[in-house]
């Protein structure tokens, strides 16, 4: 999102023959002012900037301690993902895995502290780096691994569409209940409807609406 002329693909819903939801299929291109893209990209610079200065020294270090103790390895997750325009980046996570031995193997599995994390969304907290390195959005589709974007794409038509806008550290499809795993075709083509809904509808104010659903949730993670 870097000049106003910047086109994003409308779509409309369609169900075809062997979908289990609608898909969002091509329809015409829209255009967003240049005001609306810089005004998105303040507010990932400000909220971003403003929660670095006041969790660095505050709840990261309790979390990184807590991640020591709980499991062995390191305090931050590395991993490569899909961003904007298809471009692949290093998103980073607080770890929630550990490596378990069993039958003479190691096998990874999720750690008692990475499951409050999870369910909580804490472990994305570090991605607030990757918005400030402009990698990223508070508010978009969720960056998928370039294995499953592979995948993906080849299974749901206009899969690429998400790709239209910086990947967010929430999202329209986390709001509405489709975030982690892929459970099923329907889930996966759902969420992919909900990513291709926000590329072409974002403003300021929906934003908004998302952060604070996505805090409330964050909160309330126990119910």
């Amino acid at each position: 999102m870097q000049t106003s002329s910047r086109a994003f693909l409308k779509a409309k819903h369609i169900l075809e023959e062997g979908s289990a939801a609608p898909i969002m299929v091509a329809y015409k291109p829209i255009v967003h002012s240049k005001a609306s893209i810089m005004l998105k990209r303040a507010m990932d610079l400000l909220v971003s900037l403003v929660l670095l200065i006041v969790l660095t020294p505050t709840l990261f270090p309790v979390i990184a301690l807590l991640v020591l103790i709980d499991s062995k390895g390191g305090i931050f997750f590395v991993q490569e993902r899909t961003g904007l325009k298809r471009n692949p980046f290093h998103c980073y996570k607080i770890r929630t895995m550990c490596r378990i031995e069993k039958g003479g193997s190691d096998e990874m599995h999720i750690s008692k502290f990475g499951m409050l994390l999870r369910r909580s969304h804490i472990d994305e907290l570090p991605q607030l780096v990757n918005v400030l390195l402009g990698q990223m959005s508070l508010v978009g589709p969720r960056p998928h691994m370039l294995s499953d974007t592979k995948d993906f794409e080849s299974r749901i038509p206009n899969y690429h569409l998400r790709h239209a806008v910086r990947p967010g550290i929430t999202g329209l499809a986390q709001v509405n209940g489709y975030y982690g795993s892929v459970e099923d075709m329907e889930h996966l083509e759902k969420r992919v409807q909900h990513d291709i809904e926000y590329v072409y509808t974002w403003n300021f104010l929906g934003d908004l609406k998302i952060m604070i659903r996505t805090l409330k949730e964050s909160v309330n993670w126990k119910n």
